[in-house]
């Protein structure tokens, strides 16, 4: 069961969640960009570090003023800036510096697969792979979403509930506009069109001005309740608890595959 649109094709954005019935954060690290050194060089040997005319960036902060060099102890001339990592008292580095990290899916390692991929999520590995590389670009929970298709279709591709598809159960009124408006084949029973699909109305969901103000569970309660209700249905009923009870019994299903 899922929202209907209101759809103003000349603005990409100017969908609005209306009242049709239908039926957050996840692991992002950021930083602002690689570490890098120019014009002169880092040696570490013999518990060493000698730094000479050397520009330290990270997440575009300058680090030294002038030449350093020390003998078995660190030293930090200028702003001292360390992004997730400590250097000790012998000149070695220690830990691991959280650079070059992107929220958009494809750059935050997303070929780890223990990030995304669990044998015991009933769905292909691939949409697996999809579905969290649409939370990243959308930053959403993976585990909201994985929660959220277990409960509108436990995790059956092709389910059809009268005029709700696929994982999400997107109704039939919303194809052919998220197709034009997404650039999609207008396959609301393909996985990979679904769930591309699904991510994009609930993260209309999530911001739309009804959460205006809300945090945390708070905020998941809210979204999810526009998400199943529609905008019209929660602005008079405003959360629905049954829904939500069942969302969240399946929510602990799905964390307890990832617990090690």
């Amino acid at each position: 069961m899922i929202l209907s649109l209101i759809i103003l094709f000349a603005d990409p954005v100017a969908i609005s969640l209306a009242d049709d019935t239908a039926g957050t954060p996840g692991n992002t690290v950021t930083a602002g960009g690689a570490a890098t050194t120019t014009g002169g060089s880092i040696g570490t040997g013999n518990g060493t570090v000698v730094t000479t005319g050397t520009s330290i960036n990270v997440s575009g902060a300058a680090i030294t003023s002038g030449p350093a060099i020390t003998s078995g102890s660190a030293i930090t001339t200028g702003s001292a800036v360390t992004t997730g990592s400590a250097v000790n008292t012998s000149g070695r580095t220690t830990g691991t510096t959280k650079a070059a990290i992107s929220t958009t899916g494809a750059a935050i390692k997303a070929n780890d697969e223990s990030l995304w991929y669990n044998p015991k999520i009933p769905m292909k590995k691939d949409y697996q792979k999809l579905l969290w590389e649409n939370c990243q670009e959308k930053k959403l929970d993976y585990i909201d979403m994985l929660a959220l298709i277990s409960v509108e279709s436990n995790f059956y591709e092709k389910c059809s509930t009268g005029k709700c598809k696929g994982y999400f159960q997107i109704s039939s009124i919303h194809f052919s506009g998220l197709s034009k408006l997404l650039k999609t084949p207008n396959k609301p029973l393909d996985g990979a069109v679904n769930i591309e699909w699904g991510t994009t109305m609930f993260s209309w969901a999530l911001h739309d001005k009804r959460t205006k103000g809300f945090t945390g569970k708070k905020l998941r309660d809210v979204a999810l309740s526009i998400y199943q209700r529609g905008t019209g249905g929660y602005d008079r009923h405003g959360i629905n608890k049954k829904y939500l009870a069942v969302y969240y019994k399946k929510r602990d299903i799905v964390l307890s595959w990832f617990k090690k």
